[in-house]
């Protein structure tokens, strides 16, 4: 790892306020490596109570707004893989106006407005003359980070270790909650050995319920398959990296599923500028098609 001076103060002042021993002791490590070399750039690496307190305030003030809602039964069913909880509205035309601005000369609202006034065939002309020579190692250009989403994800411990890779996102993981069930991969299904795999979570969902539900140390009794919550907010430009990356058909399987039905419903709310999401191996003959002139 290398990082600056004012990096690694954060880091020990985070670490220093986990709940887990595990990354208070990291911290110290930190801290005592650090001072070693430049102690005179490590002055406030003590947390205050504005991250040791944070949590417990926030929990007391939903409990005292919401008293009734500890227990309550959530209900039965699958849990949604994902679901897009909201999108820049009129992402296309904001996207397309941008990369049309510079050549019409004029301001962003004027362009917007001729933008809109476009049909169908006018927007999929200004994409195609963005996309005609990209690659699949070609990123989108920067105004396709006006367009964004957010989404609720469900997913495994496996799959959230190739998510949280991607830091140009903004993530939100809940703590792992076994009511969301398990992800069985095929290979264990196919192989007979399904029912080996729920008795061995319904054995670490017990040793987590004796740790604590509420203690995060529990998290350290479940399996990769046990799946949480994560709310994901990224742009357009960032999810062609995701899609590029997660639906190759190199990818994890357990990912390369989530990936793709976010793909889907980006391609719902954007369809000119997300219709050139997916991994590499599938878009590769898309793209060389574009190649051809409109």
């Amino acid at each position: 790892m290398t990082v600056n001076g004012r990096t690694l103060e954060y880091m020990i002042r985070l670490l220093g306020a986990s709940p887990l021993a595990e990354a208070r002791e990291l911290g110290g490590l930190l801290l005592d490596a650090g001072m070693s070399i430049a102690p005179s750039l490590l002055l406030f690496y003590e947390p205050g109570p504005y991250l040791t307190d944070r949590t417990g305030d926030l929990a007391a003030a939903v409990k005292s707004l919401w008293p009734d809602d500890a227990g309550r039964d959530r209900g039965p069913g699958e849990p949604e893989v994902a679901r897009l909880e909201h999108a820049t509205p009129d992402g296309d035309g904001r996207v397309l106006a941008a990369l049309a601005q510079p050549c019409l000369s004029c301001g962003y609202d004027e362009a917007l407005t001729r933008v809109k006034a476009l049909d169908g065939n006018g927007l999929s002309d200004l994409f195609r003359a963005v996309t005609r020579h990209m690659t699949i190692h070609d990123q989108p250009p920067r105004e396709f980070e006006h367009a964004s989403m957010t989404f609720e994800l469900v997913l495994s411990s496996a799959a959230f270790g190739q998510l949280k890779r991607h830091r140009m996102s903004s993530q939100t993981a809940l703590p792992y909650d076994p009511g969301l069930g398990i992800t069985v991969p095929p290979a264990v299904s196919n192989a007979g050995l399904e029912s080996a795999l729920r008795e061995a979570a319904d054995d670490a969902e017990d040793m987590a319920a004796q740790i604590g539900c509420n203690n995060p140390a529990s998290a350290y009794a479940l399996l990769n398959a046990h799946r949480r919550r994560v709310l994901v907010t990224l742009n357009l430009r960032e999810m062609y990296h995701v899609s590029r990356l997660r639906e190759d058909e190199h990818a994890q399987w357990d990912i390369r599923a989530v990936a793709a039905e976010m793909s889907r419903l980006a391609r719902e709310a954007f369809p000119v500028c997300a219709g050139l999401l997916g991994g590499k191996h599938e878009v590769e003959g898309r793209l060389a098609l574009s190649l051809d002139p409109p």
